[in-house]
């Protein structure tokens, strides 16, 4: 059985999030840090990433949020505390093409990137309250995911990549959002992307959706889909992943 360790990077982080936004407005008004998290899985003889971050302060401020990113949040910094540079990743996997996902995919160009097409669909052509989201040209900005499009391996649905390293089509927060399952020496561990913003979404009775989704019947098929799984969750902006340096731990 192949065996892989999980390293959380924070890219950045939102120092006044409003907490609902990740527990469908439960404690809304209640603002605090929320990290911006992508994961490094090393094994195996393989370097893989998993999301690629925000953009600098300055373009969030202007047109999203507020949001911290030093230069060790950078990815060259992320990936220079493992030693590693962006050419050391072997492939890569885009939970979903949001803005606070893709702004460092253009470190990757030519190399490999895992996104389901029914995600690179919808960002092509999002409802319009998601222009912004997907920084769609209609903003009259270029998506940070476009410099990818030439290396995306489309997914369609549930998918193993390589031995321990496995595609889980997870709708709901986006019509294309993805986790990815994991083999580790103490079982599987699902990095869920938005899927599950912060714990609180799954450890409440029934679970709770994120705020921003584009269906909750997709939503909850995807909570189901995940009951039924014997595994670990790493959430997508969640700062009580950091407090372990890896995973397992």
């Amino acid at each position: 059985m192949s065996q892989y360790k999980i390293y959380p990077l924070e890219l950045g982080y939102f120092p006044d999030h409003d907490e609902g936004m990740l527990t469908y407005m439960k404690g809304h008004g209640k603002k605090g840090y929320s990290p911006i998290l992508a994961y490094l899985i090393r094994g195996e003889g393989v370097n893989i990433l998993v999301d690629t971050g925000p953009s600098d302060s300055e373009f969030a401020e202007k047109y999203h949020h507020t949001v911290v990113k030093t230069e060790e949040m950078t990815i060259p910094g992320a990936l220079g505390k493992h030693g590693l540079r962006p050419e050391d990743i072997d492939f890569l996997i885009n939970t979903h093409l949001h803005w606070d996902h893709t702004f460092g995919n253009h470190y990757f160009v030519g190399k490999k990137i895992y996104v389901q097409k029914r995600e690179f669909d919808f960002a092509m052509d999002p409802w319009r309250l998601f222009d912004s989201s997907y920084e769609h040209w209609r903003t009259g900005r270029t998506p940070p995911w476009a410099c990818s499009i030439p290396d995306f391996e489309f997914v369609y649905g549930d998918m193993d990549v390589i031995p321990g390293i496995r595609l889980i089509a997870l709708p709901g927060h986006s019509p294309g959002s993805q986790g990815v399952l994991v083999d580790t020496e103490k079982g599987q561990y699902l990095i869920a992307g938005d899927c599950i913003g912060s714990y609180d979404c799954w450890t409440a009775p029934g679970h709770i959706v994120g705020a921003v989704h584009s269906s909750i019947s997709e939503y909850l098929d995807s909570y189901k889909k995940m009951d039924q799984m014997d595994c670990q969750i790493l959430p997508g902006h969640d700062g009580k992943v950091l407090e372990h340096d890896v995973y397992p731990f």
